[in-house]
Order: C-alpha cells, then structure tokens, then sequence
C-alpha cells in the first residue's frame, strides 16, 4: 500500500484531464543485471482499475506502460554503485478524465446570467425613469458574477493556475464593468450609439467564450 501525490494540471478544469504516473525501479541492481518487463494488460485489468481506482466525479481513461532506461550521473554517495548508472524503469501512467459538466454548467450559467443582465442595460432608453431599472440589473449582473466566483474558489482553492473558469469570470468581469461605465455617462450618449456598442459587446464576449471554449 501506497500514497501518492501527483501535482495536477487545473488549467482546463472543470474538464481537465489527469495522468498518475507510478514509477518502480530496482534500486540495487543495475539494468544489465535486472530488466523489468510491464504485466499482460487485458480488458479485464482495465474493468478492475475502473472499479477500483476511479474517485468519484472521475472517469478511468485507460493506462499505458513502458519500460524505461533510467540514468543516474551520480552514486548519491553509494559507493558501491558507479556514477554514470543505469537502472531499468517500469512505468505505469494512469489517466483520468474529470466528469465536469455539472460545475460548469453552474459557472456558464451564472456567468452568462451575468454578462446578460449588463448588456440589456445599455439597450434601455436612457430616461430619469429607467434609471433604477439600469440600477437594478447591473446589481443583479454583480451579484451573478460574485456567486460564480464563490462556487469556483469552493471547488479548486488555492490553485496559483489561471484556469478556464477563470478566464471566463475575467471577461464577464469586464463586460460588467464596461456596462457600468457606459450607464454612468449614459446621458452623454445617443440611445442609438448605446445599442451599438451593446451589439459589439454581445460580439464580443461570444467571440472571447467560443476561443476559451475552443482551447479545451
């Protein structure tokens, strides 16, 4: 029995993808002396893995072995090993595929809930009597976009990666703020101009999520 740590990669997270590599070696006999070889892989090695290897919120993806010839430049002050040794390597490498679909559906949706509620204001009619309503769904744009970032720092905590959820929470920050901004000089602006520059802003924030969505 075993604990092993493997950094991971969150850069795609909630779909990322994760790889647990098991490393073995012989640590007194050189690869001259002792080869190692991988064990028969069949589909019911697999189906046991899965059973019992797999968290949960997680899909087993399968396993790859490999036999490695692993170089040492130094002893490690073993003087009965030389520098410059070899040593034969087994190595297991077992990927995992995060079932993810229901946190970012969570995220897409208050997010999009989010940059919606910020653009429909800057296609109301700039008038004293709208301006609580503009008032109103910019605070409920804000409160969207704070609710997904307490869910995703709940989920991943304390990850120094910029990850996809974040991303995407840095553009809806922006079309928020850009909202708010056009809204405080909105008596400045035509009515007419005001929706033009919400189409270009539904542009784009759709151009922005698809290229983030397309790194996946």
């Amino acid at each position: 029995t075993a604990t092993i740590h493997q950094p991971m990669n969150l850069r795609h997270y909630p779909f990322d993808q994760q790889h647990l590599v098991l490393a073995v070696e012989d640590a007194h006999h050189q690869n001259k002396q002792t080869v190692l070889s991988p064990f028969h892989q069949t589909a019911q090695t697999n189906q046991m893995l899965d059973d019992q290897a797999t968290p949960a919120n997680w899909q087993f993806k399968g396993l790859k072995q490999a036999i490695l010839s692993h170089h040492y430049s130094t002893s490690f002050g073993n003087q009965q090993q030389p520098n410059h040794s070899v040593f034969s390597q087994y190595r297991l490498t077992l990927d995992f595929q995060r079932i993810g679909f229901r946190q970012f559906m969570i995220h897409m949706t208050l997010l999009f809930l989010a940059m919606l509620l910020a653009i429909v204001t800057q296609f109301i009619a700039s008038t004293t009597q709208t301006t609580q309503q503009r008032n109103s769904l910019l605070l409920a744009a804000v409160f969207c976009m704070t609710s997904a970032y307490v869910i995703g720092a709940d989920i991943v905590k304390h990850s120094a990666q910029l990850l996809l959820v974040d991303k995407l929470q840095i553009l809806t920050l922006f079309v928020v703020l850009m909202s708010f901004l056009i809204d405080q000089n909105i008596h400045r602006i035509p009515d007419s101009i005001k929706r033009k520059l919400g189409y270009g802003m539904v542009s784009f924030a759709t151009i922005c999520a698809a290229v983030l969505l397309l790194q996946i």
